[in-house]
């Protein structure tokens, strides 16, 4: 049967395989959804900063890649708010120009970044990376740590896992932290990123193939992490073979 534009179906499968099933369902309901038509807008805030939003359809790494296009520009992000919503992203970077030279020539900087981006959303942009495939069978329990500056926690939600993080900032640690995650192939479903000063709080909501992840991927995500936030130095500058 069809319903307006979503084709629906019944299949019977194991009761060890409801994971599989719940991945297999939302990806076929989502199949047929109408895109969006890609959408940038920049406006300058006060100060050193630009304000950006972005309205488009979501693919695997267009998080990563926008964090990339904005490190071309040198441009930091200072605030976000990203939401994804079936196919569809909506997403605000607030952005400090500070530190580049580009900022002298404001006009040439937002029409050359507003060309970019659209780009990356029509797939024209950077490309993704290769990550090895993983299990996951479901867990409960928050997983907490902290050393020295750097506190993480993981906390599960209904189909997804919260991942917050609170530790110095440097350069590009945005950009670093996202494309681990994305490495390590989970699905960024919203985030709310903030930076106070020297000081980042950031909070990622993701799945793994549209579940909450297991008591093996936490602590896997979490040695992941805590090793990148203990690094002091960028590993962005390894990645410019983008």
């Amino acid at each position: 049967r069809t319903s307006g534009r979503t084709a629906r179906f019944r299949c019977s499968v194991p009761a060890t395989r409801l994971p599989g099933y719940d991945y297999l369902t939302i990806r076929c309901e989502t199949l047929n959804q109408t895109k969006v038509q890609d959408k940038v807008t920049i406006a300058t805030e006060s100060g050193d900063s630009l304000a950006v939003s972005i309205l488009g359809n979501d693919r695997s790494g267009l998080l990563e890649e926008l964090l990339a296009t904005f490190r071309q520009f040198g441009l930091a992000v200072v605030k976000a708010s990203v939401s994804t919503s079936g196919t569809e992203v909506n997403d605000t970077f607030f952005l400090s120009y500070s530190d580049t030279d580009q900022s002298s020539d404001e006009a040439d900087l937002v029409a050359n970044l507003h060309h970019a981006l659209m780009d990356v959303l029509s797939g024209k942009g950077f490309g993704s990376l290769r990550a090895k495939a993983r299990k996951s069978v479901g867990g409960n329990k928050v997983i907490t740590e902290q050393v020295g500056a750097v506190r993480l926690s993981i906390v599960d939600q209904d189909m997804t896992s919260a991942i917050n993080v609170r530790c110095p900032d440097r350069d590009f640690l945005l950009h670093d932290i996202v494309g681990l995650l994305k490495y390590m192939e989970l699905n960024v479903v919203a985030a709310h990123i903030e930076t106070s000063g020297s000081q980042i709080s950031d909070q990622f909501i993701v799945s793994w193939h549209g579940s909450k992840l297991s008591e093996d991927m936490k602590s896997e995500v979490r040695n992941s992490l805590m090793t990148l936030l203990s690094n002091r130095e960028t590993m962005a500058a390894d990645n410019d073979s983008y």
